[in-house]
């Protein structure tokens, strides 16, 4: 009986030490990440359209320039191939000398980019990967049945998009 007894102390000391040790990351973490809103934040230049699952293989997965264009016909971003979000919320899209300018958030946990238009148009987007270097979004299309669309985009590093203009 002596050993239980020793056994149920050890045991709620071990579960108390560690709840506080998870207590004091936590805590950590809270006040140490970086908001999803700060990951977003800078230019990315569009690399690719793809679909995220093919069925047919004859099509492949690559979208070419004529059914990205099908595509994107009803949506606010159209070709854009530079993305600047900005802090404020502001999301400067930059198409050879056409520039428009639209509203950002993030919903949900994080992982959905809100897009609101001038218009009052607005889109969702699914945040699938956002790191240092890469952010790939994906949206539902109707067109030729294939369903999710990923976008890729790299980060435009500032002395990168500066030397190129």
């Amino acid at each position: 009986m002596i050993m239980n007894l020793k056994n149920i102390v050890h045991i709620a000391f071990l579960s108390t030490t560690l709840l506080a040790i998870g207590f004091i990351i936590a805590i950590y973490n809270t006040m140490t990440l970086i908001p999803p809103t700060a990951n977003i934040q800078g230019k990315w230049k569009e690399v690719s359209w793809e679909y995220e699952k093919v069925d047919n293989t004859i099509f492949g997965k690559k979208i070419n320039k004529s059914i990205k264009n099908e595509i994107s016909k009803d949506l606010i971003i159209h070709e854009a191939e530079v993305w600047n979000f900005k802090p404020n919320g502001l999301l400067a899209l930059n198409q050879d000398k056409k520039d428009e300018v639209l509203t950002w958030t993030l919903k949900g946990r994080g992982n959905i980019l809100k897009l609101n238009h001038s218009s009052e148009k607005v889109e969702h987007y699914n945040i699938q990967i956002l790191d240092e270097d890469r952010m790939v979004l994906h949206f539902s299309s109707d067109i030729q049945a294939k369903g999710i669309v990923k976008m890729i985009f790299e980060r435009i590093k500032d002395k990168e998009y500066a030397q190129k203009t």
